[in-house]
């Protein structure tokens, strides 16, 4: 009785560790109690025993551990995945709106194009910190490409006025005032005569603006009795206008060049007869 009885223990003791007896006497897998998918899952994976489930676990909580904990993220399933797409966004911070980026503007700049790469940005689902560090290094391109492009112009400026004091020589003092008398005739404001000089180039400005005051000065400096010779009389006095008005029409680009000089010439001949 003894004998049997101790067999028998352990032989419960045996059935203990494997959970269940199995077919034939064999133990069961461990897992055997286990339900559902979790079961399913445990088996898929090959454990062989607790222990080895047990590691994986630990491996596992190693590689995401506490300090990773809210950190993680999952990929889109694919490029139709419109909500695993949101949500992984989200995770990286994207903002819902392009308004939330608050990119830099340049001090002094318009922000058109901070609003404008805000929905480039934001369509492409650019995280904060990256779109705020491309849009810092576009303003500071843009700013460098402004600065060279001035300092350039400013060479080619002074290049071209040296070229006009080597044509005109002893004159050169009197031929640019002439110029800058007909520039104040004009009204014409700082920034539009800037914009007028870069359009025509320093050396063609200022010899425009000589020849205009040449003729201005004739017309001006004419005297008369009213007996011809230019005298203030009422068709000379039309005759003036006519050329204020032809000036400002060149001025606001709605004649040409050619134009001017030939209509300016016929009105001075007027003026002058």
């Amino acid at each position: 009785m003894t004998d049997q009885n101790t067999q028998g223990g352990a032989g419960g003791a045996g059935g203990g560790q494997g959970g269940q007896q199995g077919d034939g006497g064999a133990p069961a897998p461990f897992f055997s109690g286990f339900q559902g998918e979790v079961k399913t899952w445990v088996e898929t994976k090959g454990f062989k025993d607790p222990e080895a489930l047990a590691m994986s676990s630990m491996n596992l909580e190693k590689l995401l551990g506490a300090d990773r904990s809210g950190r993680t993220v999952v990929l889109p399933k694919d490029e139709n995945d419109v909500e695993g797409r949101k949500a992984f966004l989200a995770k990286l911070g994207v903002p819902d709106t392009a308004d939330g980026y608050n990119l830099p503007v340049p001090e002094g700049g318009s922000d058109e194009f901070a609003k404008t790469a805000a929905d480039w940005f934001h369509k492409a689902g650019v995280p904060p910190q990256a779109a705020r560090t491309v849009a810092e290094a576009w303003n500071g391109y843009m700013q460098k490409a402004m600065a060279d492009a001035e300092a350039a112009a400013t060479v080619e400026s002074q290049k071209q006025l040296d070229a006009v004091k080597g044509e005109w020589g002893q004159k050169f003092d009197e031929n640019s005032e002439l110029a800058r008398r007909y520039v104040k005739e004009t009204g014409l404001s700082t920034e539009q005569l800037a914009a007028v000089e870069e359009a025509l180039g320093t050396a063609t400005f200022l010899k425009t603006f000589h020849k205009l005051g040449t003729q201005m000065g004739e017309a001006s400096f004419t005297t008369g009795d009213g007996q011809g010779g230019g005298g203030f009389n009422a068709a000379n006095a039309q005759a003036k206008q006519q050329l204020h008005d032809l000036r400002m029409q060149r001025i606001e680009g709605k004649i040409s060049q050619d134009e001017f000089l030939k209509r300016s010439e016929e009105l001075n001949s007027k003026i002058a007869a």
